[in-house]
Formats: structure tokens, sequence, C-alpha cells
């Protein structure tokens, strides 16, 4: 930006952050609200649960959400409430983890993106509106 335009730059460059920041922030948290449940049900599957009751409960843990640990339990569940307990906590631990996967190869494909995008650019201050001036030498003597 040339130097009388810096404002806007300076604008325009704090907007898209915060912009970016609230739609990460939206974009991976309902991509990991999504993930829960699904693996929940997986956890409890491995585990041995039927499929039918490891979905029923997920779908009951995920819809609580933070009040899960407060949620009543079946008098007859086919797996301890410590393993429960277990199988709940990795599956958000695997869903924050595949969260972070797919911002990796968000990153990732933003820098390649930027690399070939500014390959062969050459960027000088005269381009820009910027003149430079050149700055005087000065000798000092101790």
């Amino acid at each position: 930006m040339p130097p009388n335009r810096s404002g806007l730059g300076s604008s325009v460059l704090n907007t898209t952050r915060q912009i970016g920041i609230t739609l990460g922030i939206a974009v991976l948290g309902a991509f990991v609200l999504n993930r829960y449940p699904v693996n929940i049900t997986s956890q409890l599957t491995q585990r041995g649960v039927p499929d039918s009751i490891s979905t029923t409960i997920a779908n009951q843990v995920a819809a609580t959400g933070a009040g899960a640990s407060k949620l009543p339990l079946p008098r007859h569940l086919p797996i301890s409430p410590l393993a429960l307990h277990q199988a709940i906590n990795q599956a958000f631990v695997d869903s924050i983890k595949a969260a972070f996967i797919l911002v990796g190869i968000a990153m990732l494909v933003s820098a390649l993106l930027a690399v070939f995008l500014l390959v062969g650019q050459k960027w000088s201050a005269t381009e820009t509106g910027v003149e430079l001036a050149e700055a005087p030498v000065t000798t000092v003597v101790s």
C-alpha cells in the first residue's frame, strides 16, 4: 500500500483477520460437534456395545453437551460406567484430532497456494508507489 493509504490497508487486514478467526471457530466447532456422536458410536461399538444402543447413547450424550456427566445412565448398560466415560472422552479427543488434521491440511494448501501465486512476482518500491530517497552517508569518528 502507498503510505497515504496505509490506514485503509491496516483496516482491511484487521477486518479480514477478525472474520477469519470468527468463521474458523464456527466452522471447526460445527465440524467437532458433527463428528462427536459418530466417534462415540464408534468407540462404544469397539467396546462390544450393540450398534443400536451405541447410537442411542451417542445421540443422548451429544444432545446433552457439557451436562453429559450428569446424564442419568440406564440401569442395564452392556458396558461399565468407567468404560463409558473413557469411550466418551476418547470420542471427544478423536473429534478434536480430526479438526486439527483438517486445519493442518488447510494451512498446507494455503501455504502452497501462496508460494505458487507469488513465484516470479518481483516487488519493488516504485511499483507500490513508494519513492525511496537515498539516505545520506554519515561517518562516525571514534
